[in-house]
């Protein structure tokens, strides 16, 4: 189930990702580990064509992810994360198609960094599939890391 985030599950976050790589993994270079309130708090009134959503199950907030509509390259997915006890459980994908439909497109998009083959093989399963695109990279601690650009039919 979806519901809405809110700026005091920001602490998830953290939790979930649990250091400043893992965070860049699920985030870019947006965001910065610890992630704090006021930094989401930021983000949220600064995009107000985003929905950022907190997948509950078994009774617990499990998952995070974001539905980006109203930009170029959209609407898209983007920040999906589980908690690491939950991972391999199909939740991903779950919350992904939850959140796919509150999309009125005929298509989404996600981006992934290319040596996430974890989130990879979990988006392939989900139906998405590499769509060509210019190259580009986002930069972590100084080393250059490729994005890849992915596609569903909804």
């Amino acid at each position: 189930m979806l519901r809405a985030f809110e700026i005091s599950d920001t602490h998830l976050l953290n939790e979930w990702t649990g250091n400043d790589y893992n965070l860049f993994q699920f985030s870019g270079p947006l965001w910065s580990y610890p992630v704090a309130e006021i930094e989401l708090d930021m983000y949220v009134l600064s995009y107000p064509n985003r929905q950022l959503f907190i997948y509950e199950a078994e009774g617990k907030a499990i998952g995070f992810g974001e539905l980006i509509e109203g930009e170029k390259d959209a609407p898209r997915l983007s920040r999906l994360i589980i908690a690491p006890a939950y991972r391999g459980k199909g939740h991903g994908r779950q919350m992904m198609q939850e959140i796919e439909s509150k999309c009125e497109a005929d298509s989404i998009l996600l981006f992934v960094l290319e040596n996430n083959s974890r989130a990879r093989s979990s988006y392939e399963k989900s139906g998405y599939e590499y769509v060509d695109m210019e190259p580009f990279s986002m930069e972590f601690n100084n080393e250059q890391y490729p994005v890849l650009k992915m596609r569903k039919t909804l």
